[in-house]
């Protein structure tokens, strides 16, 4: 059912032309096929529904970009959570000991 939209789905503002208006859901179709009409856009590194006509609004983005945090969040985890990546879980059971001595690659390949 192509038009139907659900009508609680947010409507945003094309990064390209300000005159459509797109559910949100349809975002990254719609970006698809308008970027076509702008082939000099530039992209945000953190999302690329981030979509911009000039490489002053993409600088300027970045630095305030939301989606920093997903791909960066050593740098946004507050001082009382730095504790995190001491409490994650280590898997190492089944770990067998690595002896370069008895180990020949090469002499494996060999016999395949």
């Amino acid at each position: 059912m192509e038009g139907c939209y659900d009508i609680r789905d947010i409507v945003v503002v094309c990064p390209f032309d300000k005159t459509h208006c797109i559910a949100q859901s349809r975002l990254q179709r719609h970006i698809i096929k308008c970027s076509r009409n702008f082939p000099k856009h530039f992209v945000c590194h953190f999302n690329a529904l981030h979509r911009f006509l000039t490489k002053e609004e993409q600088v300027q983005h970045i630095m305030l970009c939301p989606n920093k945090s997903f791909t960066q969040p050593w740098r946004y985890v507050s001082r009382s959570e730095k504790n995190w990546s001491s409490s994650a879980p280590v898997h190492t059971p089944n770990a067998q000991t690595f002896n370069m001595e008895l180990e020949d690659w090469s002499d494996e390949y060999r016999y395949n």
